[in-house]
């Protein structure tokens, strides 16, 4: 019996240094029915041919170029061009375990799941982590969790359960009419699989997640961690406008599933994040302003929902972030 086509989506932009160990990682899976889709976004270095070399050996390699647009945009191209039953992304820096996909498919099929979710382990140069390593699936330590659950568990404590989970699109497994009809924001390059979350999570009924084995490692460089703290104000604005998305349509999507608490709870989180954000560049009165027209309009599309002590600080934001920011330190 043929198992079911899985569909890999690898979103790649100037990936050369890291494309193929990320590549490697995936040719090797001990689930050998396999698409591996890249969406080259644009690169200008050696991506192409990298891909290009191993595609010669490994005729389930797809390769697809277009025009920068993000890893959003990539993704969405992505699936356009999948055709597997079961779909799963892994980003280009990172790469993961030999066994993932195996152990993610027997996960979604043994409990009817709609995505079944691994752990994930941050590895740098001087810290890799071995792809070939056993991993051992045990259906006893699989934590099921309906759609609900898996909301609130996105504003729980954060335990090492959710330290070692992830809330976007990687070290997941989906079934395919989950991601039917979806769509990755491309409007904005900051934090855009995180809002995705949400949308993806509202058409699960039942997720199967193992919390004992991480099978996903994501590349931190140290180099980027390292470099100048100079932040380009696109990216700032960017930054602005996926926290009021997420603002304002995950407070619809709770609703529809019947939390109505915890949608004000999230509304409410992320208009203070964006005030807390928008403390640190007071100065540039550019910037500063829009961060004072979103919060300015985020409060006054729900104003019943904030306490007067919240009230307070919403308006002393708008009057003087400098002061907001003197308070919030005291």
């Amino acid at each position: 019996m043929i198992s079911p086509l899985i569909s890999v989506i690898i979103p790649a932009y100037n990936a050369a240094k890291q494309i193929e160990k990320c590549l490697n990682s995936i040719i090797r899976q001990t689930y050998r029915n396999l698409e591996i889709i890249v969406v080259d976004d644009g690169s200008t270095d050696a991506t192409a041919e990298i891909v290009d070399r191993l595609k010669k050996n490994d005729s389930r390699i797809r390769y697809f170029k277009k025009e920068n647009g993000g890893v959003g945009s990539a993704r969405n191209y992505g699936l356009k061009m999948a055709k597997g039953e079961f779909i799963g992304f892994v980003d280009s820096d990172d790469y993961v375990s030999v066994f993932m996909y195996e152990i993610l498919y027997r996960m979604i099929t043994d409990f009817k799941a709609d995505m079944s979710v691994c752990c994930v382990k941050g590895v740098t140069d001087k810290n890799p982590e071995d792809i070939n390593k056993k991993k051992i699936y045990i259906p006893g330590k699989v934590i099921l969790q309906n759609r609900k659950e898996l909301f609130e568990r996105y504003y729980a404590p954060k335990t090492s359960y959710i330290g070692n989970n992830t809330f976007n699109a990687i070290n997941k497994l989906y079934r395919r009419e989950v991601l039917d009809g979806f769509e990755f924001s491309e409007d904005t390059h900051i934090d855009e699989d995180v809002y995705s979350y949400f949308f993806i999570c509202s058409k699960v009924n039942r997720s199967a997640f193992l919390p004992d084995e991480r099978l996903y490692y994501y590349y931190e460089n140290q180099e980027s961690i390292t470099r100048s703290k100079y932040i380009p104000d696109e990216k700032i604005i960017s930054k602005v406008k996926i926290h009021e998305k997420k603002a304002v349509d995950w407070h619809k999507i709770l609703c529809e599933n019947d939390l109505s608490l915890l949608a004000d709870k999230s509304y409410k989180l992320e208009l203070f994040d964006i005030m807390g954000d928008g403390i640190k560049f007071r100065n540039g009165k550019n910037i500063i302003s829009q961060y004072k027209k979103t919060v300015r309009e985020l409060y006054g599309n729900k104003k019943g929902i904030f306490s007067a002590k919240e009230i307070l600080q919403i308006h002393i934001f708008l009057f003087s972030p400098s002061i907001y920011s003197w308070i919030i330190k005291k």
